[in-house]
């Protein structure tokens, strides 16, 4: 995907809002799976898909929203509730060398 200069600022606009929009979901969605979502729903759903659900849907609503004058077409796909346990997460630390 070739991005042109105002394609680069657009992508670095939602990339600060989503990074500081991180720090509340992070942890608020952590305490809303611990609390609420273990024993509810018929597919158990892991930390990191939840996590990753909620991350993929905040970029979808921030480029489908406030910034949407910045993307003609949405870069990402919307994920139903019901299709959260087969997120593919993005969230999580890597400590192999």
């Amino acid at each position: 995907m070739k991005l042109n200069a105002g394609g680069v600022v657009a992508a670095f606009v939602v990339l600060a809002i989503r990074g500081a929009l991180l720090w509340l979901i992070i942890p608020i969605g952590t305490l809303f799976w611990i609390v609420t979502l273990q024993g509810l729903g018929k597919t158990p759903v892991s930390l990191g898909a939840f996590l990753g659900w909620l991350d993929n849907n905040l970029a979808f609503r921030l480029v489908r929203g406030p910034l949407s004058p910045l993307f003609p077409t949405a870069p990402v796909k919307w994920v139903p509730a019901r299709e959260r346990a087969k997120v593919t997460h993005r969230i999580g630390v890597d400590l192999s060398l």
